[in-house]
């Protein structure tokens, strides 16, 4: 099976346009367009249902080949942008972008994880998710997998220069010192501190502690009134 075929997807010319295209997606399909190469901008639309089974399949960044109604030709194309309702995750858009097959372009390329790192009281980071990279659209990888295995310890990376890729092909379109950054890392998981227990003083901001106004009030009656003063003994005047 050549690369053509696996990546040939089916489209059909659109005529509905504007706010009417609701109305496509009510019926199970998704608008697009295609443009580039300086050439006119194509309406289309696809089912939405093999639209997403195409893109898990084949993922966003590869070359697809687009078969337009029974055309007996078929456009290579880029997936340009995928525009999602930020609800539902339903597709409301798609745009592809014309390619020509012996010019480089730049896209972006996804990265995934694959294999397992079992590493204890520490944490697999990946720094990267995407990366953008310019090659011809034939060279152009659907994904990038970074297989996570060969991490045994905290402080081990994987770094922009070793991602599986064929550099002679393709050119990441980063700072040749950003090469050296790491796209995973293990890190040691943060210890959890415990909070101390408070401790509460016997005695303090007890209800049976004297006050001042307690103090004064010790001379007061017990009916509460004041208690009456002593007279003092008046001088003898004989």
């Amino acid at each position: 099976m050549t690369k053509s075929d696996q990546n040939l997807f089916h489209v059909q010319l659109r005529k509905t346009l504007g706010n009417a295209v609701k109305q496509l997606r009510n019926q199970g399909l998704v608008p697009g367009n295609i443009f580039g190469l300086k050439q006119d901008s194509v309406a289309v639309t696809c089912s939405a249902a093999a639209l997403n089974k195409h893109l898990q399949e084949e993922g966003q960044s590869g070359l697809v080949y687009l078969k337009i109604g029974k055309e007996d030709v078929s456009v290579p194309t880029l997936v340009d942008e995928v525009q999602v309702h930020p609800t539902t995750d339903s597709i409301l858009h798609i745009s592809f972008r014309r390619v020509k097959l012996d010019e480089a372009v730049e896209t972006e390329v996804s990265i995934e994880l694959v294999g397992e790192a079992d590493i204890p009281d520490a944490n697999v980071l990946q720094v990267l998710d995407t990366i953008q990279l310019s090659a011809l659209p034939t060279d152009i990888p659907e994904k990038i997998e970074v297989d996570i295995s060969s991490l045994v310890q905290v402080g081990d990376s994987i770094l922009l220069k070793e991602l599986p890729i064929d550099l002679s092909k393709i050119k990441l379109m980063v700072e040749s010192e950003d090469l050296e950054k790491p796209v995973v890392l293990v890190q040691a998981q943060a210890e959890e501190v415990e909070p101390e227990p408070e401790v509460v003083v016997e005695g303090e901001g007890e209800e049976g502690a004297e006050t001042g106004d307690e103090k004064e009030g010790e001379e007061k009656s017990e009916d509460g009134g004041d208690k009456p003063k002593e007279k003092s003994p008046e001088p003898d005047k004989s």
